[in-house]
């Protein structure tokens, strides 16, 4: 099977190579009317096909190319991502944790602050 452009182009060679071979050696005795009009247009025609099948072979090496950037790419950027999102996590872990810390120490103070004025207020009555 085909996976390589090199491998699409030497196909792409060996075709047209062969076609020549077939037409040149059985009617090109070196004279200007060895090759018809209909072989022309059937060797520009093949031709063509060729180019477009180079050229086809080419954008999908660039377009194969592009994609594996394009991967490589949004994997760099995931993993800057989750990296981030650890952070993020770790960093609202501990504002939770200074969060109940204030809250605690706010807690203790307002206790702490309610039983001297009861101890203060029983005492002189």
């Amino acid at each position: 099977m085909l996976g390589r452009v090199g491998d699409e182009l030497t196909l792409v060679w060996f075709a047209c190579v062969s076609l020549f071979c077939v037409f040149a050696p059985a009617e090109n005795d070196y004279n200007s009317d060895a090759f018809t009009s209909s072989h022309i247009q059937l060797l520009q025609l093949l031709c063509s096909q060729a180019a477009l099948s180079i050229d086809n072979a080419r954008l999908y090496a660039a377009l194969s190319e592009y994609n594996a950037s394009l991967e490589q790419q949004v994997q760099a950027r995931t993993g800057e991502l989750e990296h981030k999102n650890r952070l993020l996590s770790l960093a609202k872990e501990a504002a939770e944790r200074a969060s109940n810390a204030k809250a605690d120490f706010l807690s203790n103070m307002s206790v702490g602050r309610v039983q001297p004025r009861r101890n203060r207020s029983a005492g002189t009555r």
